[in-house]
């Protein structure tokens, strides 16, 4: 039985680092205050490098795609559109940007150690 659930950290790769990154953790523990669930995190941090793969993972030019404005948006200002690799993403259009334009986003990373 665990009574909590270490779901995801959210870090930036190093001091200056202006990239964010969040790794899936899923790891059951016993607890219900940080108190009580310190340990086990400690312990995934110690056994699973986050540096390293941030490192790795910043060493990668990132992949950019061109997104047209369309004529009508959806009510929360975004578009939505599909990777080559299956996956989806949501951008939020920028003020001022009118249909047609075309507009240059990332492509968010996903990787896996």
């Amino acid at each position: 039985n665990c009574t909590a659930l270490l779901m995801c950290i959210l870090y930036r790769a190093g001091p200056g680092s202006q990239e964010w990154f969040m790794h899936s953790v899923c790891q059951p523990a016993e607890g219900q205050t940080i108190e009580e669930t310190l340990i086990p995190f400690q312990e995934y941090l110690t056994k699973h490098r986050l540096a390293d793969l941030a490192q790795q993972s910043a060493a990668k030019k990132h992949t950019m795609t061109e997104v047209q404005v369309p004529s009508h948006l959806n009510s929360d200002n975004t578009v939505g559109f599909r990777l080559e690799s299956g996956a989806a993403e949501r951008v939020a259009i920028p003020e001022g940007a009118v249909a047609g334009d075309i507009l240059e986003v990332p492509i968010i990373d996903v990787f896996s150690n």
